[in-house]
């Protein structure tokens, strides 16, 4: 008998808390990075909807938008990480216009740089916040855009961007190329994992030729956009901080590694 009552309770209390949970913005935490944030009731998220896209997230008349995105590079500090962020397609496809920078501290103890923006979103104008946070060879972008009547939706926009808990793996270990270098123009390009450049302007990709060569040392192949070139062959030298082009008449510095 006592536990049928238990069970009773337990019912009850269950039909109680289910009609409360829609008023609470649901908590999204990502097994792949483990990052954590809040969405705001009712909206639609689709986790990783591509590479680099951890969270994309819309208000049910689609005149809102929750953006993570999470890029495994390496970046010297925090407003380079924010430069890359903001060339990437998804932020420039929003015709963002700095209004105002800052700093953000999360409730979870976490610094960012925090960016105000006016912008586009489906032809009509919103207010945008971006706030970028990272370390080691994990840097997230969070993006909120709002229509700019809605100062409700961007209240909750904002503790959204506030309550963000970033994740962060430990240290890789890295390939030789990887890293900031500048170019002989005087352009800095990071190389990062996998093949990644940013920006890709110059230097479109890396990858690994296999297997080393001595006396040569490890070869690399750039896919770049040069005059003439579509593809050079590159080595590091031995104390990792220069880079040099190979070709038939030996070898020539092409870049730096910055420090």
């Amino acid at each position: 008998m006592r536990f049928f009552r238990r069970a009773a309770v337990f019912l009850f209390l269950f039909h109680v808390l289910s009609g409360l949970a829609p008023a609470i913005a649901a908590g999204i935490l990502d097994t792949r990075t483990y990052f954590n944030i809040k969405v705001p009731e009712g909206w639609t998220a689709r986790k990783w909807p591509s590479s680099d896209v951890a969270l994309e997230a819309r208000s049910p008349g689609k005149d809102g938008l929750l953006l993570v995105l999470a890029l495994g590079l390496h970046f010297v500090s925090k407003f380079e990480a924010a430069a890359a962020f903001e060339e990437r397609e998804e932020f420039t496809a929003l015709s963002p216009v700095q209004t105002r920078t800052g700093t953000v501290h999360t409730v979870s103890g976490w610094e960012g740089i925090l960016r105000q923006y006016n912008g586009l979103l489906n032809g009509a104008d919103v207010r945008m916040t971006g706030a970028f946070f990272g370390r080691h060879d994990t840097w997230y972008g969070v993006l909120a855009a709002w229509p700019p009547e809605d100062e409700a939706m961007g209240a909750r926009l904002e503790q959204a961007i506030k309550n963000f808990r970033p994740g962060f793996a430990p240290p890789s270990e890295k390939d030789p190329i990887e890293g900031l270098w500048r170019w002989q123009n005087g352009s800095l390009l990071n190389f990062g994992p996998g093949g990644a450049i940013t920006p890709a302007r110059i230097v479109l990709g890396w990858r690994k030729d296999y297997p080393q060569l001595p006396p040569v040392g490890q070869t690399y192949f750039l896919n770049v956009k040069l005059p003439g070139k579509s593809e050079i062959a590159v080595v590091i030298s031995e104390d990792g901080k220069k880079m040099y082009e190979l070709d038939g008449n030996g070898r020539t510095q092409i870049a730096a590694r910055v420090e």
